[in-house]
């Protein structure tokens, strides 16, 4: 028979408290609050700096650790079952300190819910399987399910050492062929914070509740590793991934039916190979100003850290968006790599990348888009106090415009003219542009730059490709072949029209004649 275990952690050093008063990529933005418990959630609620910094801290004098079945020695297990009803208690707890635990083909239920959307967040209270203290758990086959509020299916926390200034392994879990389907809100499928390591293999992974990702590496970060599988999000605020951490993705398949599809926050990378991703944000998240695919952004209200970056780089594979902007970069330095991407917008506006403020109120908007091997089309929006490098190199083809003119999803004027630009054409690399528009600075060759009847101003001058010398001619300054052309045609040409035109009102009678008699 199964013994409940419970494991208390009484008064964590108040040195501590600064890391859990604003928490990254937590899920439960919903959710409840007790007195003493600021909710958490997928990522923190849009905020303004100033509420920000006096943003009520959860209770963190204990927290506790149930397991309807608790390990915590080397052990293997093979074909059985594992259940919980109970709130705040996990049907399988692995309480490790680096021992080895294998399970085969496992079956967990869970049910319940949390009393407290911060614990469950943050520290995995209430997961179906919660490893922690440097566990070593590895997962082949079977099915994990949950259906409580703030109910994740597998939970990897670190444990209090790396908040405490502790370094060590941390805890580790592989987990293989395994289905793992959450129904609950506040509740992700799979999750790992405060540095702890997942790697996972051919999984088969849904969600439906609000604010439940399908994976998410939350507070503090951790390393991530996907290799195959499909991981489904049906809830409102659900994006497929969200990461503060490290995370490697080959070959999966992300969906996000009604969210975004992934979240990068600030000071994490995010590497995918090969991979299809569908997003779906109808609905905004929270008080977000747009509607978006991918999002790369610092949660925190106004903060803006010039050293540290979001990164989201994607190889092969295709991102295909089907409401509002396919990127999105706000209050943080924003990294897109892509390479031989398909990329299919089917919004109407047509908006490739946006790079502008937004509900979280930053000033510092900061956007570097690499591309190679990859056609893209659509328009990119650099806000006045936004910045962007567009690097086209071998193989990229852009057909678009830049502009500045920014309106969010309710009709609100965001910007009217567009901040720092520049665009750095490599060799093997064009542009078309589709509207007239305006960068501050060209590197590369003209050549490359069809204008299709627009025109292109930097820094104030407009300038055409020489290969184009009639579209729009009256506009082009800095070719120097056209201005000595055009004056010596011109004055040689009227000339001599215009004399034999002159002459005939004055032969006009004898002109007639001789018409008439030839």
């Amino acid at each position: 028979m199964n013994k409940q275990i419970l494991i208390r952690l009484l008064a964590i050093s108040t040195a501590a408290s600064v890391v859990f008063g604003l928490s990254a990529c937590n899920f439960g933005g919903q959710g409840e609050q007790t007195s003493a418990t600021a909710s958490t959630s997928m990522y923190t609620e849009p905020t303004t700096a100033e509420t920000s910094e006096t943003e009520t801290e959860p209770d963190k004098s204990q927290v506790e650790f149930k397991g309807a079945k608790s390990i915590g020695v080397e052990t293997t297990e093979k074909k059985k079952a594992y259940s919980s009803k109970n709130g705040d208690e996990s049907a399988l707890l692995i309480n490790g300190e680096k021992k080895k635990v294998s399970i085969a083909t496992p079956a967990v239920t869970k049910s319940g819910d949390s009393s407290n959307t911060t614990n469950s967040g943050l520290f995995g209270v209430n997961a179906a399987v919660l490893a922690m203290n440097s566990a070593k758990l590895y997962i082949t086959g079977g099915s994990i399910t949950t259906s409580g509020k703030g109910a994740a299916g597998l939970f990897a926390f670190a444990g209090f050492g790396k908040i405490e200034g502790i370094t060590g392994d941390g805890t580790r879990v592989n987990i293989s062929e395994n289905t793992i389907a959450t129904k609950g809100d506040d509740s992700p499928a799979i999750a790992a914070t405060y540095g702890a390591t997942l790697d996972m293999t051919k999984m088969a992974v849904t969600t439906d509740g609000k604010n439940s990702p399908a994976i998410i590496v939350g507070k503090d970060g951790g390393t991530v590793k996907i290799t195959n599988g499909v991981y489904t999000t049906n809830g409102l605020h659900s994006p497929a991934v969200t990461s503060t951490g490290t995370m490697t993705i080959l070959a999966a398949k992300l969906y996000a039916n009604n969210s975004e599809v992934f979240i990068v926050d600030d000071n994490s990378k995010a590497t995918l190979n090969d991979c299809t991703l569908t997003a779906n944000n109808a609905k905004r998240t929270g008080k977000a100003k747009f509607h978006y695919g991918v999002l790369l952004y610092e949660q925190e209200a106004g903060y803006f850290d010039n050293n540290k970056m979001a990164s989201f780089s994607m190889a092969g594979g295709s991102l295909t968006n089907k409401v509002g902007h396919v990127f999105h970069i706000t209050n943080t330095k924003g990294v897109v790599n892509l390479s031989g991407v398909t990329i299919v917008n089917e919004d109407k506006e047509g908006v490739l990348l946006s790079v502008s403020p937004d509900a979280w109120s930053g000033n510092n908007n900061v956007a570097i888009l690499n591309v190679t091997n990859t056609e893209l089309s659509g328009k990119i929006l650099v806000a006045k106090e936004g910045k962007l490098t567009l690097n086209l190199s071998t193989g990229a083809k852009f057909t678009g415009t830049i502009s500045g003119k920014i309106t969010d999803a309710d009709g609100n004027e965001i910007s009217k003219e567009p901040g720092i630009t520049h665009v750095n054409l490599g060799q093997g690399a064009t542009w078309t542009l589709t509207e007239d528009t305006y960068i501050t600075s060209f590197s590369g060759d003209m050549n490359n730059v069809n204008l299709n009847g627009h025109t292109l101003n930097v820094s104030g001058e407009t300038t055409a490709p020489t290969a184009a010398p009639t579209s729009k001619p009256a506009t082009v300054k800095k070719p120097t072949k056209k201005p000595t052309k055009k004056p010596t045609k011109k004055p040689t040409k009227k000339p001599t029209k215009k004399p034999t035109k002159a002459a005939t009102p004055t032969t006009d009678p004898n002109a007639q004649q001789g018409q008439q008699n030839p």
